[in-house]
């Protein structure tokens, strides 16, 4: 939202890239996160209390939109549905105009939200395994 030029410059350019239309439903309320990232060593602690520090980040409607692009990277049959799709050209105020189209696109329609939980749920207690232990 910060630079709308460059937004639609990347959707002109030929090179293409990954469009990750989703994630707004890769959410988890604050108790949900503290059971299943804030008890999970000291990385799930530290991710946990991130979100604590932000009104905005505490929110239990915030998305992670992150944890779906590492999902997808990760094993993308197992957590997206994908589709090709005409490039939009990008509007000023961010909406995609279809009238004008810039070649194909790969796009990310779908992710499936307990799949890309078990993944971090997996990663974050595989690395707590790993960890020095804390404390004297």
């Amino acid at each position: 939202m910060n630079d709308p030029l460059a937004a639609q410059l990347l959707f002109e350019l030929p090179c293409r890239f990954v469009l990750f239309d989703t994630g707004t439903n890769l959410t988890m309320p604050m108790d949900e996160c503290e059971r299943r990232v804030g008890s999970v060593g000291p990385l799930g602690r530290f991710l946990h209390d991130i979100r604590k520090r932000s009104a905005y980040a505490s929110r239990a409607d915030k998305g992670m939109f992150d944890l779906g692009d590492i999902a997808v990277l990760i094993d993308p049959a197992g957590t997206a549905q994908w589709e090709t799709t005409p490039a939009p050209t990008v509007r000023f105020d961010y909406r995609y105009d279809f009238t004008l189209t810039n070649g194909p696109l790969l796009r990310i329609k779908s992710i499936d939200r307990d799949a890309s939980f078990r993944l971090l749920d997996q990663a974050l207690a595989r690395i707590a395994k790993t960890a020095p232990p804390s404390g004297p």
